[in-house]
């Protein structure tokens, strides 16, 4: 009896390591942004208020597997810290920091050529960049980034 005790706990414990690891783990996508450089938009009914807190603009837009049929809206990824937090690595202008950016509308159409998309307000990702990189960054039209989602 004692055996079998010891064996369900064993399961118990390597499915709850195993769901650990995967919270931790990073998954890769592709960030784009759109509107004007210091801006933001959303379709999740907050209209213009995602310029304010607690959005302050840090928004995306998420292909269908991220906006899930407006079920995404609010839902928060980290690239390594809070809300989904956000990553880029691309020398010389991405800062490496992670960003923080709540889904607030869909991007459609050719977002969804690739798993996960995330169309970026201008302002959030400007905030991926190094100090007076950001303008470059956004030149850059893409790049290729490492997301969370936040656990809440």
């Amino acid at each position: 009896m004692a055996s079998i005790s010891l064996i369900v706990f064993t399961i118990l414990v390597v499915n709850i390591s195993c769901s650990m690891c995967f919270l931790r783990m990073a998954s890769t996508g592709l960030a784009t942004w759109y509107g004007p450089e210091d801006g933001a938009g959303a379709a999740c009914g907050w209209e213009d208020d995602v310029h304010d807190p607690p959005f302050s603009a840090m928004i995306a837009a998420g292909n269908s597997n991220i906006f899930l049929n407006g079920k995404g809206c609010g839902h928060c990824f980290q690239a390594f810290s809070n809300k989904i937090q956000i990553q880029c690595s691309r020398k010389p202008y991405c800062s490496g920091k992670p960003i923080s950016v709540t889904i607030s509308d869909q991007c459609p159409g050719a977002c969804n050529n690739i798993a996960y998309h995330f169309d970026l307000s201008g302002h959030a990702f400007g905030m991926m960049a190094n100090r007076g990189q950001e303008h470059s960054l956004r030149q850059l039209g893409q790049v290729d980034i490492e997301f969370k989602r936040c656990i809440t």
